[in-house]
């Protein structure tokens, strides 16, 4: 074998090396070069053709099954739709989703196609809302007797129970069954009428209010006389201290419920949780839970009186509507208290809501009016005791 030798610092190769090195590169470069083309066709971007139904398109060999097909689609391959109960559609395009397919095949709409590939497609299923079962309590009437301001649940009712199908978006009813009959509840109204120890009651709605309960009470200071406050559960939160000064001066302080909200005209639960947040809200000031509620705009039936009857509630309306809150005029509303007075009746003013000092200032002749006819003043809780109901 010839031996390397230096020259000028640099190896010298044999001859024979030089000649099959030569000829490896160029096996290297012929091998390259064929799998070059024999790959090429297979990563590089070309046009493919593919088919769907009758029609062929021509695409590129990079495209998607969902890409493509959302190119030839006419529309008349569509996602299902959310169809409502009763058969109307609800939403469009909400239903199960079009189904595409390649050579007979389901495939996902990521799938690369390839040339010469069968597209097909299947519109989507119709899809039906779901049912949504409730339960619902309504209200009923009642049976009473008597006349009078004061009433008392002598029996308990039952509000009727219906259960009700519907469909969850769109509301639609498709049944509705009752399952529990309403039973009405008996009310008696009374009086205390007694001409020997005549009482009236002078009450207070709406309140408290930071500009006019104070001066309420002030009158009722001077002229030693207590009156029934019916309260609302927002404005006591707001002005607690003055619900804790009708209390301290020996006033009575009842419920108007929690919002002010006509009753009769509310669903059950929204009846409940108005009488009893109200009656928790006066407990958390007062220390005591009360023991007469007013409903508001004397909105009342049968669950309203069965609801207050569960709360431990008596309830108490009124007999004389001085209209105050319209602000008819000071010497009105003296006029209509004493025009229409009798033993046992009950004075409907307001201390909050708006501006009463039309009726701050007819409150003193009131008193006096009927302190000289020998009327003595109760609370609701006195007037009960002369019935003999508290």
């Amino acid at each position: 074998m010839s031996e390397l030798k230096v020259k000028n610092h640099k190896i010298q190769r044999p001859s024979h090396f030089k000649k099959y090195g030569a000829l490896a590169l160029g096996i290297i470069v012929i091998i390259f070069v064929t799998i070059f083309f024999a790959v090429y066709p297979t990563f590089a971007v070309h046009d493919i053709y593919v088919k769907y139904g009758k029609d062929t398109y021509q695409t590129t060999s990079n495209a998607t099954l969902e890409a493509v097909f959302s190119k030839i689609n006419d529309g008349s391959v569509a996602p299902g739709n959310l169809i409502s109960l009763t058969g109307s559609v609800i939403e469009t395009g909400t239903g199960s989703p079009i189904v595409l397919g390649v050579n007979g095949k389901v495939a996902p709409g990521s799938t690369l196609l390839k040339n010469g590939d069968v597209i097909t497609a299947t519109s989507g299923q119709n899809t039906v809302e779901k049912k949504v079962k409730k339960e619902v309590e309504g209200h009923i009437g009642f049976n009473h007797q008597g006349q009078g301001p004061v009433l008392t649940v002598e029996s308990v009712g039952k509000n009727p129970v219906t259960t009700i199908i519907k469909g969850e978006k769109s509301g639609a009813v498709v049944s509705r069954t009752v399952t529990q009959k309403g039973v009405k509840p008996f009310v008696q109204y009374n009086t205390y009428a007694n001409n020997k120890y005549k009482i009236v009651a002078l009450t207070f709605d709406d309140g408290p209010s930071p500009r006019y309960t104070q001066k309420v009470l002030a009158v009722l200071k001077k002229y030693q006389v207590k009156a029934t406050f019916f309260e609302l559960g927002t404005q006591i939160k707001k002005y607690p201290e003055i619900t804790k000064a009708v209390a301290a001066s020996g006033n009575q302080v009842a419920l108007h419920s929690e919002h002010h909200v006509r009753l009769a005209h509310a669903s059950i639960k929204k009846i409940n949780k108005e009488v009893s947040q109200g009656k928790e809200t006066i407990k958390s000031v007062t220390g005591s839970y009360p023991t007469f509620m007013r409903p508001p705009y004397g909105s009342v039936d049968g669950s309203v009186f069965d609801a207050l009857h569960a709360n431990g509630l008596g309830i108490g309306l009124w007999s004389i509507d001085t209209r105050d809150w319209s602000r008819p005029g000071t010497k009105h509303i003296i006029r209509v208290a004493k025009k229409y007075a009798y033993p046992g009746a009950v004075i409907l003013m307001h201390d909050g809501g708006g501006n009463r000092q039309q009726t701050v200032d007819a409150l003193p002749a009131i008193i006096k009016a009927y302190k000289r006819a020998g009327y003595h003043f109760v609370t609701l809780d006195e007037y009960a005791q002369c019935l003999g109901k508290r």
